[in-house]
């Protein structure tokens, strides 16, 4: 039996940390991570506002490359989808592929995540809460599907 440790992908570079500069965002804090990606709270030195910063983990090996381009591809469909529905996503602000890796830069939302929400609230959740939450989830992937994205 393998350790799980051992098989779940890495950052193709030394994860980031705080103080880490990457062009102009200096990380504050990890504010999250999953199977594929780490999430930082960064500052952008430029333009004084906070973006989020995200470290995609990668396979290694020829994976990487196929990762990449996978990766840049759809970050353009978002950028597109986006700037024709920008109050419904999240604003992709760049892509960096460097020291650290393959970085997606995006706006930074100030608040609890779905998983935290979730969490704090007892089972079943207040149908009014659930509606919401729902809604909002339909119509960003809304936005997205009429930009011919499939998510």
């Amino acid at each position: 039996m393998s350790d799980p440790d051992t098989t779940r992908p890495q950052p193709a570079s030394p994860p980031l940390k705080r103080g880490d500069k990457v062009e102009q965002y200096t990380i504050r804090k990890q504010v999250g991570s999953g199977g594929s990606s780490v999430v930082f709270k960064a500052k952008d030195d430029l333009l004084g506002h906070y973006v989020a910063v995200k470290q995609v983990l990668m396979p290694g090996g020829e994976g990487d490359k196929k990762l990449r381009k996978k990766i840049r591809t759809e970050a353009k469909h978002h950028k597109t989808a986006t700037k024709a529905d920008p109050k419904r996503l999240v604003q992709l602000l760049d892509v960096v592929d460097g020291p650290h890796g393959l970085l997606l830069i995006s706006e930074f939302i100030d608040g609890p995540s779905l998983e935290q929400i979730l969490a704090q609230n007892p089972l079943p959740m207040d149908p009014k809460q659930a509606m919401g939450i729902i809604a909002a989830a339909a119509m960003a992937l809304e936005a997205i599907h009429r930009q011919g994205v499939v998510h």
